[in-house]
Parts: C-alpha cells; structure tokens; sequence
C-alpha cells in the first residue's frame, strides 16, 4: 500500500480506537460499536456546510436537497454526541468541537480518496474524471500542449475538455464542475476569492479580416484605422474582449462592435462570413484562421495578453493534483511567458 494511503488507513483508525464507546484492548478491525459508525457520505456532507458556510449552498455544492443534507448532519451530530455547527440567521457557524473535528475529517476524507483511487490503480481500473474548461481564444493552441502533458502519465484519468467564457470557467471551478481552466489574465477583483491563477503564457492580439477587404494586403494596421469598422468581440468586460476594449480607451477612441460571441470559433465563422474584422489571440489565429478566405494582420500598437491556469484554493485528490501539476510544468517548461 503506498504510504499515503497507509497513512490515511492509520488516521482512520486512530480516531476509531480513540472512540469512547470502544474497549481499549479492542483492535481496530475487531470493533463492534456501541453507535453507528462514522460515515464517509456524512463527514463529505458536513465539509461542504463548512466550507460553504449555509446548508443551502452546501446542497448545491454535493448535489442534494437542503432537507437531506441538514438531516445527514444532524444524524453525524447525534452519531458524534456534539454540535458541528451552530445555526444563524445567515447561515452557520463551526463551533470550536466542529473545527477541531472537521479539520480531522478532512484529512481521513482525503485519505479515503487516495484509499479509493489506490484501489483502482491495482485492479487496472481509469482513476476518474479530470475536466478542464477553456476559454475558446486561447483553446487552439493550448489544447494540443495539454494532451502532451498528460500522455504518459499514469493512472489515466478520463480527460472532459470543455470551452466557455471566462466568468463560466469561475463559476464551474466554483461549483467544482471543473478540476482546472484556462483564461485570459484579467483584472484580479475580478476573480473569486476561493481561486487562484497563475500565468502560463503569453501572447499578441492580432487582426483577421475576411477576403477582400481593404486591409488584407497589408502589413500592418493602426489601432485607430479600426475606430470605424464593424468588431466581432467576445464576452465583454472580462478575457481578452477586456483587453480590445482598453486598447482603444486608452487611445482615446471607441470601438465599433457589431457583434458579440461566445466562442472562438463563431467569431471567425463572422468574419469569414463578412461581418466584421476581429483582434484575438496571435498564436490560436495561427492555427484557426489560417485560410484563403481569411488574412491575418498584425496591428499597432499591440497589446501583450497573458494565459493562466486557474483552479480551487482547495486541494484536490492526489490523482487531479498530479494532472494539474503535469499539466503546469509542462507548460512552464515551453517557456511560453514573455515578460
């Protein structure tokens, strides 16, 4: 047994033997208890409350009703003969017993985990889902960087990549629908409290335009030559749509936007189609709108956009740990940053 699975069996006993309704001679594996044991689905049920801080959002979180899990609560409480938590009119507050015995169950949740996926490494089984969400702009490239990282990497996990807007990504992550994403770098206030980025990357905005148009033999374009035309823009406010628009504040002019989307691949579809230029990530241009009916231009002055990875403050299991890391290092390693 690998030494943090050991290790996590040996809590799990420690805190059993230490029951008082348990004989001292008695072995941890010869028990016979007085009151129900311990259930794992109810130490899961009490950490959510706790982190969450109301059983309404608690419920959200692991998918249950609020009734079944205020009850799941209760019969841990009556189980453990003391209150986790006391309720008030804002939600809950961890008493010093519940904190004390929470921060316990954390780690023996954990340990069960690692336990579990110990368990399907030696019967040769996939150790789970690892889901990653991306913002479409920078997806192109990145994607096949991802894949990179994680082919040798053993147990395999079941990989469910998924594009989305920056602000889904957040709220994904939050709702811990996603392991790990990938966005555009905004302005901190903007990204929730219980996650954490880190730059990854870099890259340039850059220009498309549809065949024939006016630009398409030129080698550059200035800012303020696109004041007047049609834009194809992405969510607003936040992603690297949030970085066109200082462009152009920051030049004093206003941009023209025709047209707002929600993926990569519908803004070039757009201007393919006519309806307008774009300013989107250089590298992911160079791979999607790469085409005769499409030119790309680079344009001045540039702005220097930074990609992170984004995930939960939270520790996650030790096999999504590995995968992100995997995923985080490798990417390091492609010295793909520019200051």
């Amino acid at each position: 047994m690998p030494l943090a699975a050991a290790d996590a069996a040996a809590r799990a006993n420690a805190i059993i033997v230490a029951h008082p309704h348990f004989r001292a001679s008695q072995r941890a594996d010869d028990f016979r208890p007085t009151r129900p044991m311990l259930s794992v689905r109810q130490l899961r049920y009490a950490l959510a409350v706790w982190r969450e801080g109301t059983f309404v959002k608690a419920a959200e979180k692991v998918h249950i009703s609020q009734p079944a899990i205020s009850e799941q609560v209760s019969q841990l409480e009556a189980t453990i003969g003391f209150e986790l938590f006391r309720r008030t009119g804002h939600g809950v507050e961890v008493t010093d017993l519940g904190r004390t015995f929470l921060l316990e169950a954390e780690e023996v949740y954990l340990g069960m985990l690692r336990l579990n996926e110990t368990a399907n490494q030696l019967r040769g089984a996939q150790g789970g889902l690892f889901s990653i969400g991306l913002s479409s702009g920078v997806t192109p490239f990145l994607v096949p960087k991802i894949i990179e990282a994680l082919k040798d990497l053993s147990p395999k996990l079941r990989l469910a990549i998924s594009t989305a807007t920056t602000r889904q990504i957040y709220k994904s992550l939050l709702e811990d629908n996603l392991e790990v994403g990938f966005t555009v770098e905004t302005n901190p206030r903007v990204l929730p409290g219980d996650l954490v980025s880190e730059r990854v990357a870099s890259d340039e905005m850059t220009l498309i335009v549809p065949r024939g148009h006016r630009f398409t033999r030129r080698k550059s374009v200035k800012l303020k030559e696109l004041e007047n035309e049609p834009l194809i823009m992405n969510e607003l406010s936040v992603g690297y749509s949030e970085i066109v628009m200082s462009m152009f504040s920051d030049l004093g002019l206003q941009a023209n936007i025709a047209a707002i989307c929600d993926n990569f691949t519908t803004i070039v579809a757009m201007v393919r189609s006519g309806a307008g230029v774009s300013l989107i990530p250089q590298r992911s241009a160079g791979i999607e709108a790469t085409s005769e009916d499409l030119s790309i231009i680079p344009v001045q002055p540039n702005r220097l956009i930074h990609v992170t990875m984004v995930r939960r403050v939270q520790k996650m299991s030790p096999n999504e740990e590995l995968y992100a890391g995997a995923i985080r290092d490798h990417l390091l390693a492609a010295d793909l940053i520019t200051a």
